[in-house]
């Protein structure tokens, strides 16, 4: 190859190292904002869940920032100026709309029922979750973690579901961990599972036949 040819390609070379450690600089900022924000994140995450089980009952200190944020909001809602097609639309949604029905919530603390009405409402999740006896396991749902790690420049991702005592197994918890095979979290390497401590003859995944 000709020298004048060679550093043509000798530059390129150059500029696409330097592009290669600003990507690694990226990256690794990112992971320390990701981290960052997870830290912070995480006291919520922990009184949101006191909220939930009950174990906080006095809301004094929220109530008065909730009731502020409302007021602001109505007052920017009340200044949009709508077309009449879109104002027909919201009454059609008003009149289609059912409040959710929370009396159940009146006797007991907190939201017991909090996580099994999300993965119910979760279109997702609606496709996994079949059959009764898949919806009345979630029933005993109460809280649910996410966990993210970097291992040898591998992400993994782990979700833990918290279950209340229950007839089908007596795991108290289960976890699912997807495995990649690189640290930006495209393709998967593996996943790996809790294995579930099934009851006697209460095995959801098997099949009972009848004898003829």
């Amino acid at each position: 190859m000709p020298k004048a040819v060679q550093n043509r390609f000798k530059c390129l070379y150059m500029l696409s190292d330097r592009r290669s450690k600003l990507n690694d600089m990226f990256g690794k900022e990112v992971d320390a904002l990701e981290a960052k924000i997870r830290s912070k994140k995480a006291p919520h995450l922990a009184e949101r869940k006191q909220v939930l089980t009950g174990e906080i009952k006095d809301f004094a200190n929220h109530i008065p920032v909730f009731d502020a944020t409302h007021q602001k909001l109505e007052v920017i809602v009340g200044g949009i100026v709508k077309s009449k097609q879109e104002i027909e639309d919201d009454e059609a949604d008003q009149k289609e709309h059912e409040p959710t029905n929370v009396d159940h919530l009146k006797e007991v603390d907190g939201i017991p029922d909090f996580w099994t009405r999300c993965f119910k409402n979760n279109k997702m999740l609606q496709q996994v979750i079949k059959g009764e006896k898949d919806k009345a396991v979630f029933e005993h749902l109460i809280d649910v973690e996410k966990h993210q790690e970097m291992t040898d420049k591998k992400k993994k991702i782990t979700s833990t579901l918290h279950f209340s005592e229950n007839e089908w197994f007596s795991n108290t918890k289960l976890s699912i961990a997807i495995c990649y095979k690189d640290e930006d979290g495209e393709d998967v390497l593996k996943t790996e599972g809790t294995e579930i401590e099934w009851k006697d003859g209460k095995d959801l995944t098997k099949k009972k036949t009848k004898k003829k």
